[in-house]
């Protein structure tokens, strides 16, 4: 009896539902570093989606997020990308399709979140200048694959929605001080 390896339908590929996919695995590994990171044992959570794809999928979604986080979350909220973001959060970049927000008001020490969001602000600023720098060089046009350059593109766009989100953050627990 001989077995056949398997042979590479192209009719069954499908981006959209690969796109959502990664959607769904990262914002649930990007919930449980927040949770693991800030230590907290109630969880209210808060996915900001960036378009109307990413919330159409995010909001079908949001019992297998729940699920493969593996944490207790009380409270569970996605926005549109017309909507302001929550206050009293710390945010986290999923991708150029979501931010994920964790509330933290009243749990955490502002001051202490405040100057780690500003450390992550500046790594994530020296990557994005490395980025730039990598991608401004004379010969990246010819010599680098259109792939690898869309990969670039996509790191940098990732990295510069990251650095938005520790700003807003970082405003965020100042303003939180405040209150």
């Amino acid at each position: 009896m001989t077995i056949l390896d398997p042979v590479y339908d192209s009719t069954m590929d499908n981006p959209d539902a690969e796109v959502a996919y990664e959607l769904i695995q990262t914002c649930s590994r990007e919930i449980r570093s927040l949770v693991s990171q800030y230590k907290l044992d109630e969880v209210q959570i808060t996915i900001r989606s960036l378009d109307t794809a990413s919330f159409e999928t995010l909001k079908t979604q949001v019992q297998s997020i729940s699920s493969l986080t593996g944490q207790v979350i009380l409270q569970k909220d996605i926005l549109s990308p017309e909507d302001t973001r929550p206050s009293g959060c710390v945010a986290s970049t999923v991708s150029n399709l979501a931010t994920v927000y964790l509330f933290v008001k009243g749990r955490v020490d502002l001051n202490a979140e405040a100057t780690k969001a500003r450390s992550r602000l500046e790594k994530t600023q020296t990557a994005i200048e490395k980025q730039l720098k990598s991608m401004a060089v004379a010969s990246y046009q010819e010599k680098v694959a259109q792939s690898v350059r869309d990969a670039d593109k996509a790191k940098l766009t990732d990295l510069e929605t990251e650095a938005a989100a520790l700003q807003e953050t970082i405003k965020q627990f100042e303003q939180l001080q405040l209150e």
